[in-house]
């Protein structure tokens, strides 16, 4: 099963997809794969800051496949992203570090526009303190590769 989404078309053995807050104008939608321990995020439409904070606590909170050393590939490339503020982005990197082991956690972002760039150089600027990897790609397969690599280490 893949995200709903034609970007994310790669196969890989997943969970069924949680989605959350989703209308016509936006989504969310998460799977989580147990065999790689990775959480897949496929963003759609227009994404608001209460979206964004709501759905993550959500799935945080709710998704019986979640747990703490989970690795993230988000997808944003569908998404409009342009109404997310500073301060909603500073909040989820909050909710992340509480919810999430800290050491060896890797997430990666596909982005294509500039302003999805610049969302995810401010989301990846508030865990310079961390330990926490965080790189921005342009397709699924070189995200996943750089995952599958990095947990190796």
């Amino acid at each position: 099963m893949t995200l709903p989404t034609s970007r994310l078309g790669v196969r890989v053995s997943l969970s069924a997809p949680l989605k959350i807050m989703e209308d016509n104008n936006m989504s969310i939608a998460f799977m989580i794969d147990t065999n790689l321990d990775i959480i897949l995020s496929s963003w759609i439409g227009k994404i608001s800051d209460e979206v964004l904070i709501t759905t993550f606590n959500h799935m945080l909170k709710t998704n019986k496949d979640f747990h703490p050393g989970l690795h993230h590939i988000a997808d944003i490339c569908e998404a409009d992203t342009t109404e997310i503020s500073k301060s909603a982005l500073k909040e989820l990197s909050e909710i992340m570090k509480r919810h999430t082991y800290r050491g060896n956690r890797y997430v990666a972002i596909i982005a294509e526009q500039e302003s999805d760039f610049k969302m995810s150089e401010i989301y990846r600027s508030f865990f310079k303190q961390e330990d926490r990897d965080i790189e921005i790609f342009t397709n699924f397969e070189d995200a996943l590769e750089w995952i599958k690599h990095v947990r190796k280490d």
